[in-house]
């Protein structure tokens, strides 16, 4: 997760604009956490709701990431390359769209569009071993 680097004048703030600007080059802190010692059976998003949508990766080459993935097993959502059409299952889940796009066909039709003006065809979203999912996507 990206985190403020300095900001202006070194007092750390940074505005929405300025953190967009930078977020394909921001260092930061991802932690992954297992609860291996719990009763309870954490869901992934991929079989369920979960508090977590996704996983954003920013990587130099998202095919060559991709090839890589597919080989050591990883099960893929969305390819790089494809739209996501579809307002069912995981990646639609995962953006927070799920029920709203699914209730209403002119608010659907225009999340793929905007989907489009983000270049989202170009990322790729695959699954983690346990099922969370994970955004690819190209240096800008």
């Amino acid at each position: 997760m990206g985190y403020a680097q300095g900001g202006r004048n070194g007092t750390g703030f940074q505005t929405g604009a300025e953190m967009a600007a930078a977020k394909s080059s921001m260092y930061g802190l991802l932690e992954l956490v297992q609860f291996n010692v719990s009763d309870d059976r954490i869901i992934a998003l991929t079989e369920g709701t979960n508090t977590i949508g996704h996983v954003g990766l920013v990587v130099p080459d998202v095919m060559e990431a991709q090839m890589y993935l597919e080989t050591r097993g990883w099960r893929v959502l969305k390819r790089a390359g494809e739209a996501a059409e579809d307002f069912t299952g995981a990646v639609p889940s995962s953006m927070g769209i799920r029920e709203f796009a699914g209730l209403h066909l002119a608010a659907k039709r225009a999340l793929v569009m905007a989907q489009g003006l983000i270049g989202f065809e170009k990322f790729l979203m695959i699954t983690d071993p346990d099922g969370n999912v994970v955004e690819n996507r190209l240096i800008d």
